[in-house]
């Protein structure tokens, strides 16, 4: 009897180590999943809400108006304020066609836009991305892009007019502005 007691106690024993490692790799497991799903949410909301704002504005006819027009006092008050003031982006970009440089805002810049907020090197790669949209796409691409020091999510869409009809066929450089980058 006591040797099956033993014996007993030592299969209880290491049925509940066992039964307890189980039960923590499958919590991990399970939280591990939900983390990731979660990640993953964010990180698509984000996207979304990027892409909602960037073409809000390259679609606003107002704001079509002003960037064609070189109204920036009206640019400033109602798009690189959004960055600058708001907050609602962490930068506000146009790039402009025919060679120009970019310029925006950031968080507590005031109206003066700065030409040096993001290198060229992304400049470039989220141009590059709205190059391959057709004129006639509406839509706005966005990207992850890795600086030295961060990983920014950014969103790009070309300026276009409220009706189709009025914008250039292929040809960007008909507009002073034509792009639209935010972050």
């Amino acid at each position: 009897i006591a040797s099956f007691l033993t014996v007993s106690v030592v299969l209880f024993a290491i049925t509940t180590v066992g039964f307890a490692f189980w039960i923590t790799r499958e919590h991990n497991r399970l939280a591990t999943s939900a983390s990731e799903q979660m990640i993953r949410g964010g990180v698509s909301a984000l996207d979304e809400q990027l892409k909602t704002v960037s073409m809000d504005f390259a679609i606003w006819p107002d704001a079509v108006r002003a960037l064609r027009e070189g109204d920036d006092d009206w640019v400033w008050e109602n798009i690189g304020i959004s960055a600058a003031v708001t907050e609602t982006t962490d930068i506000m970009m146009v790039v402009p066609t025919g060679g120009d440089l970019p310029y925006g805002w950031a968080p507590g810049m005031g109206s003066e836009p700065s030409t040096e907020l993001l290198p060229d090197y992304i400049v470039n790669e989220m141009l590059a991305l709205i190059a391959e949209v057709p004129i006639a796409d509406r839509r706005a691409i966005s990207r992850l892009v890795r600086t030295k020091d961060d990983i920014w999510m950014l969103a790009v869409a070309r300026i276009v007019s409220e009706d189709p009809a009025e914008d250039p066929a292929e040809d960007p450089a008909a507009s002073r502005y034509d792009r639209l980058e935010i972050a």
